[in-house]
């Protein structure tokens, strides 16, 4: 009896651990595209060429490497907050669709961020790998 209440507690503990890192990795991804600053900038051509063509202010982020501040366009400020709550409902109600979905979602995210801006990218890597594992 005491081998079962045991092993009860460790399936609780794990469900409760993975639940806790999900929530962890929602508050570092509004962090990191919000509120996170930094003088370093890492470019490609094609960002510039985006920043260019793009006629909206909503996809502008700042370039310049003098001044620290936060390298995200609006565009990847609301998407921080899209993607953590995103990454609650999924961690909440995991349905079959709701994961097949997921994948759609961290795919796209990880398209978009790598060819509008690096900065975006490198700061998306770690939930990338989280949403991976999540799948193994």
């Amino acid at each position: 009896m005491r081998l079962l209440k045991s092993k009860n507690y460790l399936i609780y503990t794990y469900i409760l651990m993975s639940k806790i890192i999900y929530i962890f990795e929602a508050i570092y991804l509004i962090y990191m595209y919000n509120y996170f600053k930094t003088s370093f900038y890492i470019h490609h051509p094609l960002e510039l060429v985006i920043q260019r063509m793009n006629p909206f202010d909503w996809f502008k982020h700042p370039i310049s490497q003098e001044i620290k501040d936060n390298k995200i366009c609006q565009f990847g400020n609301l998407m921080g907050f899209v993607l953590a709550g995103w990454i609650i409902y999924v961690t909440y109600y995991p349905t079959p669709n709701i994961l097949k979905f997921n994948k759609i979602v961290w795919i796209a995210t990880a398209i978009i961020s790598l060819t509008s801006n690096l900065n975006a990218f490198i700061y998306v890597i770690p939930c990338l790998i989280i949403e991976y594992l999540r799948y193994c």
